[in-house]
C-alpha cells in the first residue's frame, strides 16, 4: 500500500498542502504580528504626544489617565491594564512621575536623548533588571521619551513607558489558535488528497481491471474508451493499439503453425507410407534409391514451403527488414529473369523485357529494400507467368515509373484468372487459374502470389492484378522509390 501510487499521489497532494498552507499561515502570522506592533507603538505615542501636548497647554501635571480622558483619548482594543510616565527637567532630573513607578524611575537612556533632535517620541524596548524591576514580574516595556521645549516654561522630557504582555499574550493565544486549525486543517486535507487520488485513479483502475479480463483467447476484445481527451484515453488508445499488435502476431502465428501443417501432412503422409511398403518386403538396391531420392525431394519441398510461410508469418506481423539498401529495380529485375529462363526454354516461352533508361534521367531507379527478397517477388511472379503461357507465347516483364512509384508489370497470355478465385487471388493455398479447353483448376502449392504480396508491402508497396486485362493476367508490383 506505501508502494502504490494513490499512496504516492496522496502523499504529494498532503506536502504540496502542508507547504502552501504553512506557508500561508506563517505570513498571515508574521503580518499579523507586525501590525500588532505597529498599532501597539502608535497607541503608545499617541498617548506621549496627548501627555505632552496637556502639560504644555495647562502647565500643570495632572495623572495620566484625567489627561488621557480629558483630551477623549481612546486606547485600542488591547486593553493594556497599567502604563507608567515620567517627566525630566533638561538636566534629566525626575520632576513628576506616575505613582506606579514607587521608588523607580524610567531610564533615559542613549536612545532616548535622541528625541531631543526629533519631533516625535523615541521608542525603545526595555528588558531584563529594568523591566522586571518596573513591573516586579517578568516581561517587557515599550519605553516613549518625547523632548519638548515651549515657549512659555522650561524644556522637559515626557516618558511613557506601557508592558508588552497584553501584546504577547494576545500573539500567543493566535498562534495556539493556528496550533489547532493547521493540524486540523492538514488532517483534512490528507483525507481530502486520499480521496482525490483514488478518484483520479479510478480510470486507471478500472482499465487494469478490463486488461486483467483479456487473454489469449480473447485477444480481439478491447477496452473501452472513456470520453474525453485525458491521460486517460490516451492510455486506453495506446493499449488497443498494443493489443491489435498483439492480436495480429497471434493471429500470423496460427496461421503460420496451420498452414505448415496443412503443406507438410501430404509429403509427410507420403514418405510414411512410402517407407511403409518398402518395409514388408526385402528390396533391391534401386528401389532404396528411388525411396532416398523421393525423401529428398520432398525434404527440400517441405523446406522451400516452411521458408515461404515464415517469410508470410513476418509480412503478416508487420516485422521489419533487417538488411536494407538502396538497389537498381533494373538489376532486380534482371536477375529474377535470369533465375526463371531455364524454366522458360524448358517451356518454350519467350520473356521480353522492358527496363527503364538510365539516360532519360541521369540514374536507375533504385528502391530501398532487401534485395533477395525483391527478387523472390519479381521471380515468382515471372515463374507463374511462364508456367502458365501455352507454348510459343510471350511473357512480358516491364520497368516503368508513376510518380513517386515505381512498378514492375507481368504480363501473360495463359488461360486468365477464375472471376469465382478474384477475392481470394492472393491467399495462401489458393489455385488461381481454369484452363480454358478443360475447365481444370491449375496452378502449384497456392503460396507464389501471397509471398509476392507480403514481400511488397514488406517494402512499403503492393501488389496487384489488373481486372480488365484480357486475355492472359497481369500482375502490378509496385514499390516506393528510395530518396535520393
Amino acid at each position: 500500500m506505501l508502494g502504490s501510487l494513490r499512496f504516492k499521489l496522496a502523499l504529494l497532494y498532503l506536502i504540496v498542502f502542508t507547504v502552501i498552507l504553512g506557508g500561508l499561515s506563517l505570513t498571515l502570522i508574521k503580518l499579523r504580528e507586525r501590525d500588532r506592533w505597529q498599532d501597539f507603538d502608535d497607541q503608545v505615542r499617541d498617548a506621549t504626544e496627548v501627555m505632552a501636548l496637556q502639560v504644555v497647554v495647562s502647565g500643570v501635571l495632572p495623572p495620566s489617565r484625567d489627561i488621557i480622558r480629558s483630551r477623549g483619548y481612546r486606547r485600542s482594543a488591547l486593553h493594556i491594564p497599567g502604563e507608567f510616565f515620567q517627566i525630566r527637567a533638561v538636566d534629566e532630573s525626575v520632576i513628576e512621575r506616575s505613582e506606579g513607578l514607587r521608588d523607580e524611575v524610567l531610564p533615559l537612556t542613549d536612545v532616548g536623548r535622541t528625541a531631543k533632535s526629533s519631533d516625535e517620541p523615541v521608542l525603545e524596548l526595555l528588558t531584563g533588571a529594568d523591566a522586571f524591576r518596573l513591573l516586579q514580574a517578568s516581561g517587557e516595556l515599550r519605553l516613549a521619551t518625547l523632548y519638548r521645549d515651549p515657549p512659555t516654561m522650561d524644556p522637559f522630557y515626557l516618558q511613557v513607558a506601557m508592558s508588552t504582555e497584553p501584546i504577547e499574550e494576545g500573539l500567543r493565544s493566535m498562534r495556539r489558535t493556528f496550533g489547532v486549525v493547521i493540524p486540523s486543517g492538514l488532517l483534512a486535507a490528507a483525507v481530502a488528497s486520499w480521496v482525490l487520488a483514488r478518484r483520479s485513479l479510478a480510470p486507471v483502475q478500472k482499465i487494469v481491471e478490463r486488461a486483467r479480463q483479456i487473454s489469449a483467447a480473447s485477444l480481439h476484445e478491447r477496452l473501452p474508451m472513456p470520453r474525453g481527451r485525458d491521460e486517460a484515453a490516451e492510455l486506453v488508445r495506446t493499449l488497443n493499439e498494443m493489443l491489435d499488435r498483439l492480436d495480429k502476431a497471434f493471429q500470423a502465428q496460427e496461421r503460420f503453425l496451420s498452414d505448415v501443417s496443412h503443406e507438410l501432412k501430404t509429403p509427410l503422409s507420403v514418405l510414411l507410407g512410402e517407407a511403409q511398403v518398402l518395409a514388408q518386403r526385402k528390396r533391391d538396391i534401386r528401389e532404396y534409391e528411388t525411396f532416398i531420392h523421393s525423401v529428398e525431394e520432398e525434404v527440400r519441398s517441405m523446406h522451400q514451403t516452411v521458408d515461404s510461410l515464415l517469410l508470410l508469418a513476418r509480412a503478416d506481423a508487420g516485422f521489419p527488414m533487417t538488411f536494407t539498401s538502396d538497389v537498381s529495380l533494373n538489376d532486380i529485375v534482371v536477375e529474377a529473369v535470369q533465375r526463371i529462363q531455364p524454366l522458360a526454354s524448358v517451356n518454350r516461352v519467350q520473356i521480353r523485357v522492358t527496363l527503364t533508361d538510365p539516360s532519360d534521367d541521369g540514374a536507375s531507379i533504385n528502391v530501398r529494400g532487401d534485395m533477395n527478397l525483391l527478387v523472390l517477388m519479381i521471380g515468382n511472379l515471372v515463374h507463374n507467368a511462364v508456367r502458365f503461357s501455352p507454348q510459343g507465347e510471350s511473357v512480358n516483364v516491364c520497368v516503368a515509373v508513376r510518380g513517386s512509384h515505381a512498378e514492375v508489370e507481368v504480363e501473360d497470355r495463359g488461360p486468365g484468372i477464375d472471376h469465382e478465385m478474384t477475392g481470394k487471388l492472393f491467399e495462401r493455398f489458393a489455385t488461381r487459374r481454369v484452363d480454358s479447353s478443360t475447365g481444370r483448376r491449375q496452378g502449384g502449392s497456392g503460396l507464389g502470389l501471397a509471398i509476392a504480396r507480403g514481400v511488397a508491402r514488406l517494402h512499403g508497396g503492393d501488389l496487384v492484378a489488373s481486372e480488365h486485362f484480357r486475355p492472359g493476367a497481369k500482375f502490378i508490383a509496385r514499390l516506393p522509390i528510395a530518396a535520393a
